[in-house]
């Protein structure tokens, strides 16, 4: 048999025998990563996801400092919705020591200098969650134009995937029948 139509046999049986115990041993891992509180991470959208919860977080401080909470109170209240456990309580211990907000996002060093600079516009000019709202606003498009490019990316390489697998499949059913062809013509 030719080398292709051996190799589409291999897997049919390593799937036959073999899917079961993957998916359980799959499984396994999944649930033991989950229980000990670790994330998974995927290279590719670590960016965007840092986008969304940027904009979700500016977003609801907007909303509590707009209902009247005090920022150092609405930064401990949004320390749950951060993913970088204690981020935000630096920002509220520094916003306590009499930093403006504009210079906690800038000493704790993971904010953008665009972030900064919004901040701070909104500082000085005294609207302070509207400012919030409108980096919550940029991040969301920001991540929404990522997901796209991404999405437009994956859709024809998935075709391409799928051609090769669907020739070689076709390669390895045709290959033995053209052999046979050649020998019954002997």
């Amino acid at each position: 048999m030719p080398l292709a139509t051996r190799i589409i046999i291999f897997l049919s049986e390593a799937i036959k025998y073999g899917a079961i115990p993957f998916l359980i041993a799959a499984l396994s891992v999944y649930l033991y990563i989950k229980r000990k509180g670790k994330k998974i991470n995927v290279p590719f959208f670590t960016r965007t996801r840092s986008l969304l919860t940027l904009s979700l977080i500016f977003s609801q401080l907007s909303t509590l400092l707009k209902s009247g909470i005090a920022l150092v109170q609405a930064l401990e209240m949004t320390e749950s919705m951060d993913p970088q456990k204690g981020r935000m309580k630096f920002l509220a211990d520094e916003v306590r020591k009499g930093y403006r907000f504009s210079q906690s996002l800038e000493h704790e060093g993971s904010y953008t200098e665009d972030v900064i600079a919004i901040v701070r516009i909104g500082e000085a000019g005294g609207n302070l969650p509207t400012c919030l709202d409108r980096v919550a606003a940029n991040s969301w498009d920001f991540s929404q134009a990522s997901m796209q490019k991404w999405s437009s990316l994956a859709e024809p390489l998935i075709i391409v995937v799928m051609g090769f697998v669907i020739g070689f499949v076709v390669l390895a059913v045709l290959l033995p029948i053209f052999n046979m062809s050649g020998l019954a013509a002997l």
